[in-house]
């Protein structure tokens, strides 16, 4: 289940349609998770995080947007790309233990941002699905949607 929280209703409305797409994309077995999505105000770092946790085989996600995300490709884009992420927690392939960082159980604390392996993965998979979503979804042109305020 995902609940959206925060922002204009049309941004709620994408994110909706944007992580259940994903979500049936990256895990269409996963049923025991709950996702939150909240449009936070922008803080000049980054567009979009995703943290969260397994506990008792149930996983628990949280994901902020930025309120800034106005088209519809940047929001949809930052969307696929969190919800990457919680691919990544809900499998267990990274975790964050005692402000350790590990990747399938190696310490990946001090690799650089560009290099850590989960955003490698999540910026090499964003643009694909976020074209594809669009693609899909909507049947308009990346140029089309660069250009839909929301």
């Amino acid at each position: 289940m995902m609940e959206f929280k925060g922002g204009r209703k049309a941004q709620r409305t994408l994110a909706h349609d944007v992580g259940y797409w994903c979500w049936d994309k990256l895990m269409p077995r996963k049923r025991n998770m709950h996702i939150d999505v909240t449009m936070m105000v922008p803080d000049g770092v980054a567009s979009g995080y995703c943290t969260g946790f397994v506990h008792a085989g149930f996983t628990d996600i949280e994901i902020e947007l930025s309120k800034a995300l106005d088209d519809m490709y940047s929001l949809t884009l930052v969307m696929c790309h969190e919800m990457v992420h919680a691919k990544q927690i809900a499998r267990k392939e990274f975790r964050q233990v005692r402000a350790r960082e590990l990747w399938h159980g190696e310490d990946h604390t001090m690799t650089a941002y560009r290099k850590q392996p989960w955003e490698v993965e999540a910026y090499s998979l964003d643009k694909v699905f976020a074209k594809e979503f669009i693609r899909e979804y909507y049947g308009i042109t990346l140029k089309q949607a660069r250009e839909t305020k929301i």
